[in-house]
């Protein structure tokens, strides 16, 4: 996966390779990014909806590729909950993978289970202009459907942190 990002890093040297400063996007994209950091209206959204009083925003890019899929994981304890924006190609279609996809009913004692390990599970579609807000909770275990199209999976997360 390709992934870079902007604004807030909780001060993890994790992100020092993929930080990107907003001036260096295009400006359709700096405007995008400025109208959620300066909209009230958006972030008294993020606090009804994700039940928080204070946060801080950071945006991570991932573009995947085809054949590439993300492992079940769950979240840090620093993030709050996620807002995806998917910007897909004009021609996708929910057979193409790449959907956030959320488990439920982990069958197995460990941190790095198979999708297989879960009793069940719902994914979201990624066609279209959808965007998809989901709070991080203890057992919010997701991922994302494998890629199955030579076109790349394209979002932009909005990552609400503590």
């Amino acid at each position: 996966r390709r992934f870079f990002c902007i604004g807030e890093t909780q001060g993890s040297d994790y992100f020092d390779n993929y930080l990107l400063e907003p001036n260096k996007l295009p400006p359709v994209w700096q405007n995008f990014l400025m109208s959620i950091v300066n909209s009230g209206e958006y972030k008294a959204f993020i606090r009804r909806a994700l039940e928080c009083k204070d946060f801080k925003i950071r945006f991570d890019f991932h573009r995947t590729r085809g054949g590439l899929d993300v492992s079940p994981h769950i979240d840090s304890i620093g993030k709050i909950g996620s807002h995806l924006f998917y910007f897909m190609p004009d021609d996708w279609s929910d057979d193409m993978g790449g959907k956030t996809i959320f488990y439920r009913g982990k069958k197995v004692d460990r941190m790095n289970p198979e999708p297989k390990d879960f009793e069940e599970y719902t994914t979201t579609s990624v066609i279209g202009n959808r965007s998809c807000l989901f709070k991080n909770v203890e057992e919010g275990w997701h991922g994302v459907t494998q890629v199955k199209s030579i076109m790349h999976r394209q979002i932009c997360n909005v990552v609400i942190l503590k």
